[in-house]
């Protein structure tokens, strides 16, 4: 009987900033398709949907009641299955240097991460449900809530979004 030869490596590779895997790994990024069941399509609230004025200044999405895994790229999806939130949305500089959202277990942690990228009064929003165990799907108001705050302080495009897990 021949000996089984088994090895284990470890490997330190940084996920952000220069020279990390976000980097070597931003063209793909960008195109990653959206999860099944979505549309593919980006959110336009409905013209008759009359604008509620809403502030917020970065996102909280609080998915502790669901079974969602952090990963590379994480969705934000209406109930339509149109698409709010992924890395394309991201400025590619802070794509690679802070990646495209973080992830805590308390809103007020969550708040505290956001603090430290500038946001003083986010908008927190409860997800419905999680596709694919990495995709959030956020209610059709919350869906309109989120962008329109992002029109006025451009949060998603400077990844202020934290997803508060269990």
């Amino acid at each position: 009987m021949r000996p089984i030869n088994r090895a284990t490596v470890y490997v330190r590779y940084p996920v952000k900033g220069e020279g990390g895997l976000t980097q070597a790994l931003l063209p793909g990024l960008r195109t990653v398709p959206p999860p099944p069941g979505s549309t593919g399509q980006l959110f336009e609230p409905p013209a008759s949907q009359p604008a509620k004025p809403v502030t917020g200044d970065g996102l909280i999405v609080d998915v502790s009641d669901h079974a969602f895994r952090p990963a590379l790229v994480n969705h934000i999806l209406t109930e339509n299955g149109e698409n709010l939130y992924d890395p394309s949305k991201i400025a590619s500089s802070i794509l690679v240097e802070r990646g495209s959202r973080d992830y805590t277990n308390e809103v007020s942690k969550a708040k505290a991460i956001l603090a430290k990228h500038g946001s003083q009064s986010p908008l927190i929003v409860k997800a419905q449900r999680v596709i694919e165990q990495t995709s959030v799907e956020v209610s059709a108001a919350d869906a309109i809530a989120i962008y329109t705050a992002d029109l006025e302080h451009n949060f998603l495009a400077g990844a202020k979004v934290v997803f508060v897990i269990r």
